[in-house]
């Protein structure tokens, strides 16, 4: 119990060594509000790229189609339909976080959303295909 007065009188003491200025500092630097890093404009950039990639796959798909290219075109578009078809969902979750400004779940979706995309981005150049 002797040593619980101590604690006043140690901060008291301390507290004469900060300035009033770094104390302001702190407590605005404490209070500043979050801001949604996942803007509507984001989104739209986002989505603009996506729509540019899945352009290009189509191209090719096309081309496959009309056996323009390697039969074995058939089965590069199918792995990388594994994307395509998921990208779409996880697009819409995060137009919803935006959309009500819910800042922490959009910020995992579209991390999601955008390591989905650079993992097709990334699976098209390793079979040669230029989606972007």
């Amino acid at each position: 119990m002797k040593k619980l007065w101590l604690v006043p009188i140690l901060a008291l003491g301390l507290g004469g060594c900060v300035t009033v200025e770094q104390v302001v500092r702190t407590v605005s630097v404490a209070t500043v509000g979050v801001k949604n890093p996942v803007t509507r404009k984001a989104l739209y950039n986002f989505e603009n790229g996506m729509i540019v990639a899945f352009a290009g796959l189509n191209t090719y798909k096309i081309t496959c189609q009309k056996g323009l290219i390697d039969q074995s075109c058939r089965q590069v578009v199918a792995e990388l339909q594994v994307y395509t078809r998921q990208i779409p969902d996880d697009l819409a979750r995060v137009r919803v976080f935006v959309k009500q400004n819910d800042q922490v779940n959009a910020v995992v979706a579209f991390d999601l959303l955008q390591t989905l995309f650079a993992n097709f981005k990334a699976a098209a150049a390793a079979r040669n295909i230029k989606v972007s």
